[in-house]
């Protein structure tokens, strides 16, 4: 009898989405399925063979309890109250992170005014990739949808639009749409 062969994808081996040199990654998901301790999972995973920064929106009973993965000397945490998308090259020079996963990047603030969301998104996201050029950083980054939004609205973002690669993310199952 032939023996069976199971084929080991590198999620499995590492425990954690690899990302390719310089890209952004959308993780789009709704509240309910909690995008932060997914994110927070997919860090300290990565945190086993890189430097990671982790920056999240702010202090909340969720985060205490994903705190268990964070806790490690090679993640970072900054919150989104104490930094501007500008301050964050400063971060990135002087520590070096190689993966950076921003929870919730929509809040992120800037030290440009803004008439308009779209506008402050393409901004945020062009700032990003200029990071990922200058500095060889992958980024992982989350965006939530509200319960009553159709997921195919993500489809139409200027986030999606503007990232290399987009996931949408459920409570059984991770599709990727880009």
């Amino acid at each position: 009898m032939k023996e069976m062969t199971k084929i080991i994808t590198p999620v499995e081996l590492s425990g954690y989405m690899q990302l390719h040199d310089k890209e952004i990654m959308l993780i789009a998901s709704n509240v309910t399925v909690m995008p932060t301790n997914y994110l927070a999972k997919e860090a300290k995973y990565a945190s086993k063979h890189h430097k990671v920064l982790f920056i999240y929106e702010e202090p909340t009973s969720e985060y205490l309890n994903m705190q268990i993965y964070l806790d490690n000397e090679n993640i970072n945490i900054l919150y989104v109250a104490n930094l501007t998308i500008e301050d964050m090259e400063h971060y990135i020079i002087d520590n070096k992170p190689e993966y950076i996963y921003i929870d919730y990047f929509t809040s992120i603030n800037t030290r440009q005014d803004f008439t308009n969301d779209n506008d402050k998104i393409i901004y945020l996201l062009d700032k990003l990739r200029e990071y990922t050029e200058k500095y060889d950083i992958k980024f992982m980054i989350v965006d939530r949808y509200n319960t009553k939004t159709d997921p195919k609205s993500i489809y139409l973002t200027d986030t999606y639009n503007n990232v290399n690669c987009a996931w949408i993310l459920k409570v059984d199952t991770m599709t990727r749409i880009k």
